[in-house]
């Protein structure tokens, strides 16, 4: 429970479904077990219009494969996120595929189970910084793993 409490915690740095949705207990069977929402945001920067996931980038997403093992009856939707730089579309569909590029790698890589993902690519509609700075940009331009 202390990981999931951790990881909770750093829910606060994810976008804004982080900010509007704190970490939430649902009644279970077991009140000693209550579930909880964690947010686990993904330091991974990819290539420009790229979706491969590059070799320094692993252990960002062990630590989501890890969360999910010790808790198996967990889901977790990798969500897609950027800036406002390109057309909405092209976003749209780049950070589909990111996703999906980590989907794929806690699958293929890491051995979860791939009922338990889902894969959501928001583009721009969700920023947490100001696009006006290239600071803001970055920020935005991420890979948020939203795990139930």
């Amino acid at each position: 429970m202390a990981v999931a409490r951790k990881l909770a915690e750093e829910a606060e740095q994810c976008g804004p479904q982080g900010a509007a949705a704190p970490p939430v207990v649902a009644e279970t069977p077991a009140p000693e077990t209550p579930l909880v929402k964690v947010c686990i945001p993904l330091n991974i920067n990819f290539e420009i219009n790229r979706a491969d996931i590059l070799p320094e980038y692993d252990l960002d997403i062990v630590k989501v494969a890890d969360f999910m093992k010790a808790h198996p009856t967990s889901t977790a939707v990798i969500e897609g996120h950027t800036d406002n730089v390109g057309t909405e579309e092209h976003n749209l569909q780049l950070f589909q595929q990111r996703a999906e590029s980590v989907v794929y790698y806690l699958v293929d890589k890491l051995g979860i189970d791939r009922s338990r993902l889902e894969a959501k690519g928001y583009g721009m509609s969700r920023p947490i910084a100001d696009n006006a700075t290239e600071e803001g940009k970055q920020k935005n331009r991420r890979i948020e793993a939203i795990i139930d």
